[in-house]
C-alpha cells in the first residue's frame, strides 16, 4: 500500500514539475510579455528561462529514476537469502 501511494505522489510529481517544463519552454520561445520589449530584455528573459528548463528537466529525469526505484523495489531479492554456490 505504501508503495502505490509513493508511486502515485512521484507521478502527480512527474505531471506537476512536467507542466512547468512546458511553460518554461513556451516563455522562452514567446519572450518577455511586456508590449514593446528591448533587446536586452528578450535577452534576460530567455537566459532565464533556459536555466529553470534545464534545472526542471534535471529535477524531471531524478523523479523518472526515483518512480523507477520505486516501481521496482518489491523485485528485488534481499541479499541475505541469495542462494549459496554449489560446492
Amino acid at each position: 500500500m505504501l508503495l502505490r501511494l509513493a508511486q502515485l505522489a512521484l507521478w502527480v510529481a512527474l505531471a506537476a514539475i512536467g507542466v512547468l517544463f512546458v511553460l518554461a519552454l513556451l516563455y522562452f520561445a514567446r519572450g518577455s510579455l511586456e508590449e514593446f520589449p528591448t533587446a536586452e530584455d528578450t535577452d534576460k528573459v530567455r537566459l532565464v528561462t533556459g536555466v529553470g528548463a534545464v534545472l526542471l528537466l534535471g529535477i524531471e529525469l531524478a523523479l523518472v529514476a526515483l518512480l523507477h526505484r520505486v516501481t521496482h523495489a518489491g523485485c528485488r531479492r534481499p541479499v541475505d537469502s541469495a542462494v549459496p554456490p554449489a560446492a
